[in-house]
């Protein structure tokens, strides 16, 4: 099979990466979308350090955080995360002992063993909801998104106090379509306590998950009310720069995160939360998206040392890699975003794409197949196996280099039908590709012919001497 040529390898660093941005938006805006998800969907992660201090939950936590099984408190935007084990005093004896082993495994990025152990530890302690909430989030990751919704409903069942499960079915509803139900919910439960900074940022994030002006402007009111009661509640202020993320006014967020990271400029006013992960996290996707690599790549690096399953940072690190033509360094961040986040089919086509520049083509195949069986809608998926069938040898299923070709064309045209047609001024590279392929399809047709031929007879045999 003939080899990538510098043209076309740089279509897979540009294409994928730009049209892999979200079945015809964008892959930075989709985690952002998820970023709500810096919470909840993300999947859950340390530190919400701000004490909340009219707070309900079982933790001390809010929501501000993606929360992990680290964070106390988990915030808006994904599921959020299990407590941490320590600081729950309703968790005891065998019922603690069996949590603590499952968040072990759930820092390990083992999340059947979480799944199970959690779910163990529930039973034991039927009136905690802290089991409940933490086998949500391990289900949410997994893509059990029913599950998940179902043990966060049980947490706050056995425990109404438990705000963080409460605001993780919010989260999840929104980002599954039901954002009125979501929205009703919390409604319902800031009237009977209006003065809880956990439910309103919630709210608030939800709010800002419908990505409108509307919602971004009720978004920043409720934000600022949660922040007039409690002026250092961290998860507020990441509503603030997510929202503004969302609506794409990077100079407001890049400042509203500096609130939490840095602090005021003239340092009269210290850091709230220096080391907080979503922050970073943050700070990293808009340097990302304002072509800042340096920035970026630091700061996604700062959040996943604070966060070890901050599976977004290991994304975007992974993507960056393969900008830079760096499929070997890669592929770490890669498999670590499987491994924490096993339904992400953005996370498949990347690394599919890692183990095609590798030489790894039955790899490359597992992992696209696998990010279409998530997601069906997944157009970028069809153009890397266009890449793959084209330029890679041995690709399981495929009988010939005749087969690979037409099955090339086939997936770059079932590309560009689902990306639709570009925006005047916006190209991609799919056009130069198809036309290679093609290209391709009639050599090895001209070839086949020239086969097929009889061969010349030799000279002065008889039938090229004549007759007389």
């Amino acid at each position: 099979m003939e080899q990538v040529s510098p043209g076309v390898q740089a279509v897979t660093e540009r294409t994928m990466r730009r049209n892999s941005r979200a079945r015809g938006g964008a892959c930075v805006l989709g985690l952002v979308g998820a970023l709500a998800l810096a919470v909840p969907v993300m999947g859950c992660g340390p530190d919400a350090k701000a004490p909340v201090k009219n707070a309900q939950s079982g933790g001390d936590g809010g929501v501000g955080t993606t929360g992990g099984p680290d964070d106390p408190g988990g915030g808006p935007d994904h599921g959020g995360s299990p407590t941490n084990p320590e600081k729950k005093s309703d968790l005891t004896g065998e019922a603690k002992t069996i949590y603590d082993k499952a968040y072990a495994a759930f820092k390990a990025g083992d999340l059947q063993a979480a799944k199970t152990g959690f779910r163990d530890a529930s039973e034991k302690a039927p009136k905690s909801g802290a089991p409940h909430y933490a086998l949500g989030c391990v289900l949410e990751r997994l893509g059990d998104t029913a599950g998940a919704q179902g043990e966060y409903r049980q947490a706050f069942t056995v425990a109404p106090s438990f705000v963080i499960a409460m605001g993780a079915l919010a989260l999840s509803l929104a980002r599954t379509g039901h954002p009125g139900e979501a929205e009703t919910m919390l409604e319902d439960q800031r009237r009977q306590n209006p003065e809880n900074v956990q439910i309103i940022t919630f709210l608030a994030e939800v709010k800002s998950m419908a990505g409108d002006a509307n919602g971004s402007a009720a978004a920043q009111k409720l934000a600022q009310e949660a922040l007039s009661k409690d002026q250092k509640y961290v998860p507020a202020m990441l509503v603030i720069a997510r929202d503004y993320f969302r609506q794409r006014r990077f100079d407001v967020a890049k400042a509203a995160i500096q609130a939490v990271l840095d602090g005021s400029d003239d340092k009269s006013t210290p850091a709230r939360d220096p080391k907080n992960p979503e922050a970073l996290l943050l700070r990293a996707l808009i340097a990302r998206e304002q072509g800042d690599r340096k920035t970026a790549l630091e700061n996604f690096q700062l959040a996943v040392a604070e966060r070890t399953d901050l599976f977004e940072a290991y994304v975007n690190i992974g993507e960056m890699k393969l900008e830079a033509g760096n499929a070997a360094e890669a592929q770490a961040p890669l498999e670590k975003a499987i491994k924490f986040s096993p339904n992400n089919a953005i996370a498949h086509l990347d690394l599919g794409d890692c183990y095609r520049l590798l030489g790894r083509p039955a790899d490359a195949k597992r992992e696209f197949d696998t990010a279409l069986q998530q997601d069906s809608a997944l157009a970028a998926v069809h153009y890397n196996l266009g890449l793959l069938y084209l330029f890679s040898p041995n690709v399981p299923g495929v009988a010939d280099v005749d087969a690979s070709v037409a099955m090339s064309i086939t997936e770059i045209q079932k590309f560009q039908q689902m990306r639709g047609k570009l925006p005047r001024g916006q190209t991609d590279d799919s056009d130069e590709l198809l036309a290679t392929a093609k290209r391709k399809q009639a050599e090895l047709q001209v070839k086949k012919q020239a086969a097929s031929q009889p061969p010349a007879p030799p000279p002065g045999s008889p039938t090229d001497a004549g007759t007389d």
